[in-house]
């Protein structure tokens, strides 16, 4: 009764903001029973393709607990297959339309579910959904990199012009084609679950899954079988919607998914029945805003975004999840703290570096290296909320814009990247206090919600960033911080100081509680940590540092637009993180430098379609990398270097002598990096094999030589002894171990 209380007054309070909103923007048209007629005609079209994506995401997380970001790009990818082989090859439109939805798509199912998404399937909601997102940007890039952007891909409706006449509306014969696949879709995939066996395996194996393999039950054709079928939905709806945006657009098509989350999450992304009826809402609630509502002037973008907002609300009604209980709190190992002597060592190592490409990099490169380390300090907000928390946000650069609005609006000073810091800190904490409430999956929906909107409907505003706003000057203690050299050194501190305060901030009890909510927040309750007062907290820590990163970006740009901030960069720069170690205060400038490096071999070394498309799909190809080391590879590197500390030396020794050479000689930056690459490798292996010849480990016989296997005495168990597993030995008895 309470929880219901709870919801009632919000609940309440919504639809008195939405009375208030459709009186104010009522457009005068008389409501009679032929303008509901029309308006039900207009909408039921529009609400068969959000019900067609609803039920791939449905089918695909009910059956492997996986929600599909990628959906909407592997649509895209199939609309373009149909597109090349129908219009651009001649093949008839029946035949296209099998080998698209019955082969290509089937295909791409099995191949991502055998590939990747059966081995994410049992790891942290975080990276299931950071995997779904590389896999959208490397769909992305693929595409980009086979059709170029430059050109135009004109599809025609299916079913050609006409149509039929209802109330006076002209229901064409694609969107009349397109209501029907959605209710034969419907029928069909309710006939599948509900009565068939394939369905009740696939329910039974959602229910558990380990019950049902001792039934004969297979888990990994269950969820083959659900990757087709979301595949098969996906190819449905691009191929369907391709021909109502005009000309193809790789972005446009791949984000339009996001407008069905509503409706799947209307169902829980459980039921197909209400995840249908919230596509009906949805298809209703556009259609009456065209219709009755007039939106002009700044709010001309709201109907557009009306799915997005629609989202808001049902994840605001939605009942509270239950805390997970009775689970394996942690299958990875917590990042190792640093030691103070090493947070001093590389602090040093930094300016170092930093005043050295101050010196040394052309302007180009120097501003490029600016606006990586701006885009740095943003993502660190991220480490404590995403690393630490585990609480998924996939919105950086939404709180970035509003960071920078706020302080160039008080001036752009450097006192003003405190108080716009400390604004978009407390707009976190507020926005975060209804969605507290919500689990990881909901939250990063949320978050992705919110990316769009603030984008399209706030900083979208004359008033804020619609308008570009400019900066002419910044110094400080009379140093000129518009030259770009200047400011790279200015922005390098700025990321060393927030860097070292969370390091310290992480060694505190404050930082140990953090990471008792993502370990289990149930036990975290039991010895006394208040998860709500918590979270809000780190809300407005991330959303202080990202002000901070924002308000560095807009200064050394010099400006601030709405461009600046667009969701795709931010859901790349996350992924760029999560794949470097999102629980590590060096992810955040890894990923920088790389976003930098990729930057410039768009631009500089190799311009052209290839290059553009590798910006996007090597870091979705990336993700694969957490399958494996889901805490990301700087932990990994670290944990080498520590162990093999000469070693690791010599590698960054060998890549740092001959990246100076590379830069007096002047090579070409494509050319200087491969001798780079090169160079580290052949140190790190000459290093090895120097360092095994002076123990006098080198094996002659192979790894089966003689002696080269002892019983384990506590289990019974062969285990092989490596020459490394002798040093360490060596090392902790401080003993000769080898004899003579």
């Amino acid at each position: 009764m309470r929880s219901l209380a709870s919801r009632g007054i919000p609940v309440a309070l919504l639809a008195g903001v939405l009375a208030l909103v459709v009186h104010q923007t009522w457009a005068g048209t008389p409501v009679t029973g032929e303008s509901l007629l029309q308006l039900l005609v207009f909408s039921l079209p529009i609400a068969g393709i959000y019900a067609i994506n609803a039920a791939g995401l449905v089918v695909v997380h009910s059956a492997t607990g996986i929600f599909n970001l990628a959906h909407g790009a592997i649509g895209m990818f199939c609309a373009f297959v149909f597109w090349e082989i129908n219009v651009n090859r001649g093949l008839p439109l029946w035949l296209s339309l099998v080998l698209v939805i019955g082969v290509v798509a089937p295909a791409i199912g099995l191949i991502l579910d055998a590939g990747l998404m059966r081995r994410l399937k049992h790891a942290p909601v975080m990276m299931r959904l950071v995997g779904t997102v590389g896999l959208m940007v490397a769909l992305m890039g693929l595409a980009r990199l086979i059709w170029s952007p430059q050109n135009s891909y004109p599809t025609q409706p299916i079913g050609g012009i006409g149509g039929i006449e209802i109330a006076g509306v002209m229901l064409t014969w694609s969107r009349l084609i397109t209501l029907s696949v959605a209710i034969a879709l419907a029928i069909g995939l309710h006939l599948l679950l509900r009565g068939t066996w394939l369905g009740i395996a696939m329910r039974a194996s959602v229910d558990n899954e380990h019950l049902a393999a001792l039934n004969g039950i297979s888990p990994a054709r269950i969820s083959s079988l659900a990757w087709v079928i979301g595949a098969v939905t996906a190819a449905t709806a691009g191929i369907l919607i391709a021909p109502e945006v005009g000309n193809m657009s790789v972005d446009t098509l791949s984000l339009l998914v996001i407008n069905s989350f509503a409706a799947a999450v209307f169902g829980r992304l459980r039921s197909l029945g209400m995840a249908y009826c919230g596509a009906l809402l949805l298809g209703l609630t556009m259609t009456f805003s065209t219709m009755f509502l007039n939106f002009e002037g700044r709010w001309v973008g709201v109907p557009s975004n009306l799915p997005l907002i629609a989202l808001f609300v049902v994840l605001f009604v939605l009942p509270q999840a239950a805390l997970p209980t009775g689970r394996v709190l942690r299958s990875f190992p917590v990042e190792r703290l640093p030691s103070p002597r090493t947070v001093g060592v590389w602090s040093t190592v930094w300016l170092v570096l930093a005043g050295v490409m101050a010196m040394t990099a052309s302007n180009v490169a120097v501003s490029r290296l600016s606006s990586g380390v701006a885009l740095a300090v943003v993502l660190l907000g991220m480490v404590p909320l995403m690393g630490w928390a585990g609480i998924p946000f996939l919105a950086p650069l939404a709180l970035a814009g509003v960071g920078a609005f706020v302080s160039l609006w008080a001036g752009g000073s450097v006192t003003d990247l405190f108080l716009g810091g400390m604004a978009t800190g407390l707009i976190a904490m507020v926005l975060a206090l209804p969605a507290l409430r919500l689990d990881g999956l909901y939250m990063a929906l949320c978050s992705v919600a919110l990316a769009v909107v603030v984008g399209a409907l706030v900083l979208q505003q004359p008033e804020v960033l619609g308008n570009q706003r400019r900066l002419d000057e910044l110094t400080l203690a009379g140093i000129d911080l518009t030259e770009p050299r200047a400011f790279l050194v200015y922005a390098a501190l700025w990321y060393l100081v927030i860097a070292l305060s969370l390091t310290a901030l992480r060694r505190r009890s404050y930082g140990r509680r953090l990471v008792a909510l993502r370990d289990s927040e149930v036990a975290a309750a039991c010895v006394g940590i208040r998860s709500t007062w918590t979270k809000a907290t780190v809300f407005g820590l991330t959303g202080l540092i990202a002000g901070i990163g924002g308000g560095l970006y807009a200064q050394g740009a010099r400006f601030a637009a709405v461009e600046q901030f667009p969701m795709i960069l931010g859901l790349t720069l996350v992924l760029s993180m999560m794949v470097m170690g999102v629980g590590t205060v060096s992810a955040p400038m890894a990923s920088a430098l790389v976003a930098v490096l990729f930057t410039t071999m768009v631009h500089d070394w190799a311009p052209g379609s290839f290059s553009s498309s590798l910006e996007l799909l090597a870091p979705g190809l990336a993700v694969l990398a957490l399958i494996d080391m889901p805490r990301g590879q700087i932990p990994l590197v670290c944990d080498l270097f520590r162990r093999h500390p000469v070693r690791g030396g010599v590698t960054v020794l060998s890549g740092v002598v001959t990246a100076f050479a590379a830069a007096w000689l002047g090579l070409p930056g494509g050319i200087a990096c491969a001798v780079v690459v090169l160079a580290a490798v052949a140190g790190g292996i000459v290093a090895t094999v120097l360092a095994e010849r002076r123990q006098g480990l080198l094996d002659p016989f192979g790894a089966g030589g003689p002696g080269a296997d002892v019983a384990d005495l506590r289990g019974g168990i062969t285990v092989q002894i490596r020459p490394i597993d002798v040093i360490g030995m060596e090392r902790e008895l401080k003993v000769e171990v080898r004899g003579g």
